[in-house]
């Protein structure tokens, strides 16, 4: 793990949480989601981790320095999506990593430590510029399908699907030389001015490099948080993880 960083995505407000609290700092079993991150990026040796933070920072980084973790903070300055989130914690990443983790602090708070481990192992393995965390879902995505080519390749997200349907999981891990190169090629969405972060498998793509898909074998280990129906969800699981693993 010596030769790779983490970036925590933790900047977001929430909006459709229905309140002010940061987005992080809601709670999965009585802890706030952002503490099951970086208590698995600790318990995996990470070299180092970077949280970005940006609504309420000031709440969000004395909830995490009160805990104790060994982490260092970028601030956004503005609300300009992942992307642009992944490039204010870039400038906090040592010129000599080779990979960089990046992964959103929402939704990751049900992954297993192994499972984070085989992932980065994979990465590593293959020599991938760009590696995917999904999972396989049925019914319908509000977060948008990926889509693969003939080979097994991710190759775009999809606005809107249907039936089964794999998604993006809140986890990606990249080269840092290729995500270096390629992050600042980024232009804003025309509708809300954001850089979005997973317009890279389109640029991978045509590279003919493609994004490759490392898929988690028990889906319970991820759900996106948006919503008190969604937190309410991630904590029943939780639960049941916990069960299952005791």
């Amino acid at each position: 793990m010596n030769d790779i960083s983490a970036i925590v995505l933790a900047a977001g407000m929430g909006k459709r949480m229905n309140s002010s609290i940061p987005k992080v700092l809601h709670t999965i079993l009585d802890k706030p989601i952002i503490y099951w991150t970086l208590n698995l990026l600790k318990e995996l040796n990470i070299k180092k981790t970077i949280v970005v933070t940006g609504y309420e920072a000031e709440k969000v980084e004395n909830e995490i320095a009160k805990e104790g973790f060994d982490v260092t903070f970028a601030r956004q300055k503005q609300a300009l999506g992942t992307a642009d989130a992944v490039k204010t914690g870039l400038e906090k990443v040592s010129s000599t990593i080779k990979n960089v983790l990046v992964i959103f602090g929402d939704d990751s708070a049900l992954y297993m430590p192994s499972t984070i481990k085989e992932f980065i192992n994979f990465h590593l393995q293959s020599n991938n510029v760009m590696t995917i965390l999904t999972a396989i879902k049925s019914g319908p995505s509000s977060v948008g399908g990926l889509k693969r080519d003939e080979n097994g390749n991710i190759v775009e997200i999809l606005k809107q699907t249907f039936g089964k349907t794999e998604v993006l999981c809140g986890a990606l891990i990249f080269n840092k030389e290729w995500l270096d190169t390629n992050l600042p090629k980024i232009q804003p969405n025309p509708t809300n001015g954001e850089y979005p972060l997973p317009k890279l498998i389109e640029f991978a793509s045509i590279q003919k490099l493609f994004a490759k898909p490392f898929v988690l074998s028990d889906t319970r280990e991820w759900v996106s948080v948006n919503t008190p129906e969604e937190l309410e969800y991630a904590n029943q699981l939780k639960k049941e993880l916990t069960r299952d693993r005791n």
